[in-house]
């Protein structure tokens, strides 16, 4: 993910629960280059807590379309970051629009 800025961050997920087609639950860590997990504060973040975020979507159909809220419960964001972590959510949601609906 990017910020609009620019800066690159790279995070992997862990699925603890998918249930088609209501809900996906998730742990999300941020990791270095080598894809070992490092703690926030190696991106800016003022945390030094390396435990994951939970991170739960869930999805209901609303006037012929998909509602799609997504919460955390990370505890590392303060308001700003959580506001300049939109940007990087938005990016990763809008790149499902080009996989296919059904594995090939």
């Amino acid at each position: 993910m990017r910020t609009p800025d620019g800066q690159g961050f790279r995070a992997k997920g862990e699925y603890l629960e998918i249930v088609e087609p209501e809900r996906i639950v998730h742990r999300d860590f941020f990791l270095d280059a080598d894809e070992n997990v490092i703690p926030p504060y190696a991106y800016g973040i003022k945390s030094d807590d390396l435990s994951p975020s939970m991170v739960t979507v869930t999805f209901t159909e609303e006037n012929g379309g998909t509602h799609m809220i997504l919460r955390t419960d990370s505890t590392v964001f303060t308001e700003r970051e959580t506001h300049m972590a939109r940007p990087g959510w938005n990016e990763m949601f809008d790149k499902l629009d080009v996989l296919p609906a059904e594995p090939s």
